[in-house]
């Protein structure tokens, strides 16, 4: 049994992981669907901007922190992931961050996985770019 439990422990903790990214990200959508206030959708759009240049930043620290045959650990991801909030937060400043944590109507502890969803999806977004770019090419040249 205690084997068992210590092979589905990793699944056990991505899959809560990736649903509360997901209901996160819920939530930020409710927001920005249910309200009317311009100024609200402009902070949220403009920290989704921010991150998303941030995370185009450290492209190059994450490029370095792959492995030879170009993974990347998930121990890099998380430091390059870290990294990533704490430049937003020291972009942000203490009143920004304030601001934004009564838009959202998350408390402070909650911040970072709201950080962290908006990183991935940043991320997946410059993939899926980044793929999309190199098939075009693939494409015009042939």
């Amino acid at each position: 049994m205690q084997e068992l439990i210590s092979r589905i422990e990793p699944a056990l903790v991505d899959f809560v992981s990736v649903a509360l990214i997901a209901l996160i990200a819920f939530g930020t959508s409710w927001v920005r669907t249910h309200t009317s206030n311009a100024i609200v959708n402009q902070i949220i759009d403009r920290a989704s901007h921010d991150l998303t240049a941030f995370v185009a930043a450290e492209a190059q620290m994450v490029d370095n922190l792959r492995d030879a045959d170009g993974s990347l650990s998930q121990a890099a991801a998380a430091q390059a992931k870290a990294s990533v909030i704490a430049k937003f937060k020291a972009a942000w400043g203490t009143d920004g961050i304030a601001e934004l944590l009564k838009i959202l109507g998350i408390d402070p502890a909650m911040l970072d996985s709201w950080l962290g969803s908006r990183v991935e999806l940043a991320v997946r977004t410059d993939k899926t770019t980044k793929v999309t770019a190199t098939v075009t090419n693939a494409t015009s040249a042939s």
